[in-house]
């Protein structure tokens, strides 16, 4: 059979001796961004024209020519550059970024196609019995919205993940001061610059990143309340919006707290920034920990010299509202502080705190019962009085 003359723009196209026709197109790979072959097949001359021209409609809209070649490796560098980094926050992006690399690109179901991707094997792989739970369903998670984008491009007919489900995390253990190591760190910290910070993640239970991007706008001492509207970010050490809505919240501030500020105003400036490093920029995370909070802990006895410790900075959050709960503050008004999305969640995290106030409510119960029978009783009401005798006539 001749071989068909080949049209302007349709690519190399030859006939093999045992009948089956070959396109071959090179082109720049939209995912890797390196000059790539795609060899196309087919039973008839026709067959392979038509997959040419669709290869080439597809690498013009960004797509891979061939996406059965795609490896998840390839795929994945190429998702995190141009769909995650654009569309996360920076730290949702580091976090995406660090489980691609320690957790789906070292695994041997990277250098397997997306097409070809299953998901008893991927489960099989990621899901094996070595692997961390935790880091088994981070993996899962981020690379079943990869996978999610790839459908969307029309690399994938459908996601191979999109029925895995990862196990339930157990939350990583909560560590919280008891009332006598909040004195004790808080008088430990007295003369430290970041006093006023430990002072009022304790008393607010703002989240680190929160504190750090204070603004002295955001501070009402007049009122005795501060506003809560953006977070620093510690990869651009720029100023960020809230993630949530729930998280956009106006808190109180008793006198300690507005006392602590007062004096941190005085002492360190009044610029626009409320806690900022000894050269005015802002703070670092890695810094304060190493020079300011674990030394701070180290005088107060809570951790030991030379070793690790046992209270993260996210601990005087988990402190704060351990603390308001066992206090008898409502769950609704410790959630609104929190800025969670529901008081469900409030209470999920804290159920440690659950048993001392099931065992609150039933004291208080029992001294209102008891108390409203006295009162009862002292009234007359709930006086008995011993039956007259009867005589005998």
């Amino acid at each position: 059979m001749p071989k068909g003359r080949r049209v302007a723009g349709e690519g190399s196209i030859r006939q093999r001796k045992d009948g089956i026709w070959r396109a071959r197109l090179r082109f720049t790979d939209p995912i890797t961004d390196l000059p790539a072959v795609a060899d196309l097949y087919g039973r008839t001359r026709g067959e392979v024209v038509d997959k040419l021209w669709s290869a080439r409609r597809r690498i013009q809209q960004g797509h891979d020519a061939k996406p059965e070649r795609v490896t998840l490796a390839e795929y994945l560098v190429w998702w995190l550059e141009n769909v995650a980094k654009p569309s996360v926050r920076a730290t949702t992006y580091r976090s995406y970024e660090g489980i691609v690399r320690n957790h789906l690109a070292p695994s041997k179901i990277a250098a397997v196609p997306i097409a070809q991707l299953r998901p008893a094997a991927i489960q099989a792989v990621l899901g094996a019995p070595k692997t961390p739970t935790r880091a088994y369903a981070l993996a899962i998670g981020v690379l079943r919205q990869a996978l999610d984008r790839a459908v969307e491009l029309h690399l994938l007919e459908r996601n191979p993940a999109a029925g895995l489900k990862p196990p339930r995390v157990e939350r990583r253990e909560m560590r919280v001061l008891s009332r006598e190591q909040v004195r004790a760190f808080l008088a430990a910290a007295r003369e430290d610059r970041y006093y006023a910070l430990y002072a009022l993640a304790l008393f607010t239970g703002l989240r680190q990143g929160e504190l750090l991007g204070l603004r002295w706008s955001d501070v009402d001492v007049a009122h005795g309340r501060l506003t809560v509207a953006r977070s620093l970010s510690q990869q651009s050490l720029t100023l960020q919006p809230t993630k949530t809505r729930s998280s956009r919240r106006i808190v109180d501030l008793g006198p300690a707290a507005l006392q602590a500020l007062r004096e941190h105003r005085e002492r360190y400036g009044d610029g626009e920034r409320v806690f900022t490093d000894t050269s005015g920029s802002p703070v670092r995370a890695s810094n304060l920990i190493r020079r300011s909070f674990h030394p701070a802990l180290e005088r107060a006895g809570i951790k030991a010299a030379g070793k690790p410790s046992p209270i993260r900075f996210h601990d005087l959050r988990h402190t704060s509202a351990t603390l308001m709960l066992s206090a008898g503050v409502h769950p609704k008004i410790v959630s609104e502080r929190l800025g969670h999305a529901s008081t469900t969640i409030t209470m999920d995290v804290y159920s440690h705190v659950q048993p001392s106030m099931q065992r609150a409510a039933a004291k208080a119960l029992e001294r209102l019962i008891s108390s409203a029978g006295q009162e009862h009783g002292g009234k007359g009401g709930g006086r008995t009085t011993k039956p007259r005798e009867r005589k005998n006539r």
